[in-house]
């Protein structure tokens, strides 16, 4: 499920053509924000998310989780509209969003932007490149799905070395399942109307047997958010740090 909201990381274009020549390509998504303006389509994208993911659900899991005061890096963070439930939550966390979108984190709430650090244009191997951050946890929202499964172990190897450089004790990866009509529905949502034509929704018995693959002697277990708010599943991995 892109993150989003109508506008997600996907890659199907609308093309079309006027007097002028061939018009710039976009999603469907993006063109329906471009339409209606960035005000309005807050609204919009705040109703269409709500089909798919119940926003305040997945914030209270991961509330759970995450250690006290950590500095939290959001990796994939979107429009950052998810962070907002999360940071009202949880007032002792921080957190920076790394997106490779030119625009990230455009939804967090004023009131809450002095504790939120945006890197726009930013991959994981950029990230890293800026040196050495200590950070506690580590979040991968409805990330993975929108990653080609042929590049999916080098983006988990930049993951495994981001944790490992910033001595990241804990990891929460939230994804999307193909399981009944929401999760159909989230698919066909992410496919035509985000544009992403790499979508792939994982299982959780596939999510984390990547995981293990990638996080040698991590610890990984399933959170409640399968049972609240089905498809959508959280995976907790806990990670070995020096000295411990």
């Amino acid at each position: 499920m892109a993150r989003a909201g109508l506008a997600g990381a996907g890659a199907i274009r609308l093309a079309g053509v006027c007097k002028a020549g061939r018009i710039p390509r976009m999603s469907i998504g993006s063109l329906i924000r471009k339409v209606l303006g960035p005000r309005v389509f807050q609204h919009v994208g705040r109703a269409y998310r709500r089909i798919f993911v119940d926003v305040r659900k997945t914030a209270q899991v991961l509330a759970e989780i995450i250690p006290p005061g950590a500095h939290v890096v959001d990796i994939g963070g979107g429009d950052g509209e998810p962070l907002n439930c999360l940071l009202r939550l949880r007032d002792d966390i921080t957190v920076t969003m790394i997106d490779i979108s030119p625009v990230v984190g455009w939804m967090i709430e004023e009131s809450l932007l002095g504790r939120v650090e945006r890197l726009a244009g930013t991959s994981i191997r950029q990230y890293l490149q800026l040196g050495p951050r200590a950070i506690q946890a580590a979040v991968v929202s409805d990330v993975l799905h929108h990653v080609p499964p042929g590049q999916r172990e080098a983006f988990l190897g930049d993951l495994r070395d981001l944790l490992a450089q910033g001595g990241c004790s804990l990891l929460a990866v939230k994804e999307f399942a193909p399981h009944g009509l929401r999760g159909r529905l989230g698919y066909l949502a992410d496919r035509y109307v985000s544009g992403d034509a790499n979508v792939r929704l994982i299982p959780p018995a596939e999510l984390a047997d990547l995981l293990r693959a990638a996080l040698p002697g991590a610890h990984i277990e399933d959170t409640r958010l399968s049972r609240i708010d089905s498809p959508n599943y959280a995976l907790r991995v806990s990670l070995a740090t020096p000295g411990r």
